[in-house]
C-alpha cells in the first residue's frame, strides 16, 4: 500500500512538473510572437471600456433568465397574446401590414388558415376589447385564448404554414 501511495504521489508530481513546463511554453511562445510582430501603421484606438461592457452585458443577460425561470409571473394578457399571433403569422408567412388594424390582419389570416378561423377570431377579439374598449378579459376568456394558441402551433399545422411559406 506504501509503494502504491509513493507512485501516485511520484506520478502526481510528474504530472504537475509537465503541466507547468507546457505552459510556461506557451506563455513564451504568446511573449515572442507578440515581441516579434509588426506594429501597425496607424494605431488603433484601444477600447479600455470593452471589459466592462461585457460584463454588463454578462450581468443583463443572467437577470434576464433568473427573471423568465424564478419569478413567478402573470399570465400573458391579450396583448401579449396578439403579439404571440403576430409572430406566429409572420412565421407562417403571413406579415402583419403595419396599416392594417388588428381585424384586417385577422381576415387575412382565417383566409389562409381556415381551420383556425375561431382561435384567431378569439384572440383578436379579446385584443380589441382591451385596447380599443379598455375591458379587461376574464381568466376563462385568457385561458381560452391561450388553448387556442396552443392548437394553432400543433404540429400538424406545420405543413400547411411550410406550403404557404413556399408558394405565397
Amino acid at each position: 500500500m506504501a509503494l502504491f501511495l509513493k507512485i501516485s504521489i511520484w506520478g502526481l508530481w510528474v504530472v504537475l512538473i509537465l503541466a507547468m513546463v507546457l505552459f510556461l511554453c506557451f506563455g513564451v511562445r504568446v511573449l515572442l510572437r507578440w515581441l516579434f510582430s509588426r506594429t501597425a501603421a496607424t494605431r488603433e484606438k484601444i477600447d479600455r471600456n470593452r471589459l466592462t461592457r461585457r460584463i454588463r452585458r454578462w450581468i443583463r443577460f443572467l437577470a434576464g433568465l433568473y427573471g423568465k425561470l424564478f419569478k413567478p409571473g402573470s399570465p400573458p394578457g391579450s396583448i401579449q397574446l396578439y403579439s404571440a399571433l403576430l409572430r406566429w403569422g409572420r412565421h407562417s408567412g403571413v406579415v402583419a401590414d403595419p396599416s392594417e388594424t388588428p381585424l384586417e390582419y385577422g381576415r387575412r389570416l382565417k383566409r389562409q388558415f381556415r381551420p383556425l378561423a375561431e382561435e384567431i377570431d378569439t384572440i383578436v377579439a379579446l385584443f380589441n376589447r382591451q385596447v380599443y374598449g379598455q375591458r379587461f378579459p376574464h381568466r376563462q376568456q385568457l385561458s381560452d385564448a391561450r388553448l387556442g394558441l396552443r392548437r394553432m402551433q400543433r404540429p400538424a399545422l406545420w405543413l400547411s404554414r411550410l406550403k404557404l411559406r413556399m408558394m405565397p
